[in-house]
């Protein structure tokens, strides 16, 4: 789809190039979904300004949440319909200092987890607010905790998780204490959110060396935490025990690595675990190069030879990659954009690894082009139907596509 025209839910303009896709091909946008009926839904109703993903809610709702430049201390929330037609929105003020969303999810409770930070500084805070919107009374101060870390706003990356059976909330972060060694941390509070002292020193588990970034973290079935970035210039992944250890036991000394493609550096940015506690990572091979990186991994952290033979997947036509979901089918679908943002990607993959033929055009559906704007569609959800969506910024507005899955 070409967006340029379409930058609030107005009628978009009609254009003699306008591609009619094929209802029900899987890759395609929804055209029964939106006001417009073209598989597009923008928060627009507040003016341009506001940044955050859409969540799916477990009645099918969709709820935009983020924070807008016009009211930088609050969260601002949208609820649309299943079929994405505007409902109202509201705005609930946490304090006084203007902050940035950087992650959002539902916790088992349908309640939604925030991590973001406070723009002066980057100083984290970790947020959990209730169905209404307004801030959990059992979950830090008036629902917010404020941490002594950072964390940057770049788009993309899994820096907030959640442990189900436990209510633990997983969040990768970044220490950068005056007089202390900057490294990347993985903190782990309980649901009051309060450090769990059972995790790592007071609930805090630093990386092994400074050259670590972390980007992304992920839970697996045994309660084992899988976490991504970068070591050096490779792409990186490692395995933390439940109470904090590292598994040794995993890839190589603990460490699975994937060397750059060219001169840059290599970075995973998302997790996926399949029912069968086989990982699948994805990012980007050279940042510099950008050339969009996927692979899967044994769950004792070796490259899967069941998964494309065992090569990593290298498309330097895609340039990034940052968001995953497994099907039911054990089919992966991954989102990622082009130039900075101004085009948009949607990618599947066979259980064995090949391209999806009959997802898009022959695998991989690019999905709007937006001229010289960016975008981070980097929040990836799959509809219990199996239609995809996913959401994120969106030039000056934020947004939501959805496309047929089956």
């Amino acid at each position: 789809m070409d967006a340029q025209s379409r930058i609030s839910n107005n009628a978009p303009k009609t254009s003699p190039s306008a591609v009619i896709e094929r209802p029900g091909s899987a890759g395609r946008f929804d055209l029964g979904f939106g006001e417009h009926r073209d598989g597009l839904v923008i928060f627009s109703e507040r003016g341009p300004g506001f940044v955050g993903p859409s969540l799916l809610r477990p009645d099918g709702r969709h709820r935009f949440i983020g924070v807008h430049e016009d009211r930088p201390e609050s969260i601002t929330q949208a609820d649309f319909s299943e079929d994405g037609l505007y409902y109202h929105d509201f705005n609930q003020s946490l304090g006084s200092s203007s902050r940035r969303l950087i992650k959002a999810v539902v916790d088992e409770d349908d309640k939604f987890l925030l991590l973001g930070h406070f723009r002066s500084g980057e100083q984290v805070f970790c947020a959990r607010i209730t169905e209404t919107g307004a801030p959990d009374p059992d979950f830090g101060d008036n629902g917010q905790v404020t941490l002594p870390y950072t964390a940057p706003w770049t788009g993309y990356g899994r820096r907030l998780t959640v442990q189900p059976q436990d209510g633990f909330i997983v969040l990768a972060l970044r220490n950068s204490a005056v007089g202390e060694p900057a490294r990347d941390v993985i903190v782990r509070l309980d649901r009051s959110g309060s450090f769990d002292p059972r995790f790592g020193t007071c609930g805090v588990v630093t990386a092994p060396e400074p050259n670590i970034a972390f980007e992304a973290v992920q839970v697996q079935a045994d309660g084992k935490l899988i976490v991504a970035g970068r070591r050096g210039r490779k792409a990186m992944l490692m395995r933390y025990g439940a109470t904090g250890l590292p598994d040794k036991t995993f890839g190589c000394a603990g460490y699975l690595e994937l060397e750059p493609a060219r001169d840059g550096n290599a970075a995973f940015f998302d997790i996926a675990v399949q029912p069968d506690q086989k990982i699948v990572v994805t990012g980007s091979a050279d940042l510099t190069h950008n050339i969009a990186l996927l692979t899967r991994v044994s769950a004792d952290g070796k490259l899967d030879d069941t998964f494309n033979s065992g090569v990593p997947w290298e498309l330097p036509e895609l340039d990034i990659s940052f968001a995953l979901a497994v099907q039911e089918d054990g089919k992966i679908v991954s989102a990622g954009h082009i130039n900075s943002g101004s085009r948009c990607w949607l990618m599947r993959h066979l259980s064995n690894g090949e391209l999806d033929p009959d997802f898009g055009d022959n695998g991989i559906s690019r999905l709007i082009y937006i001229g010289d704007s960016t975008s981070y569609l980097s929040n990836l959800e799959l509809q219990p139907d199996g239609k995809i969506l996913v959401s994120g910024r969106y030039a000056t507005h934020s947004a939501l596509i959805r496309c047929y899955g089956n």
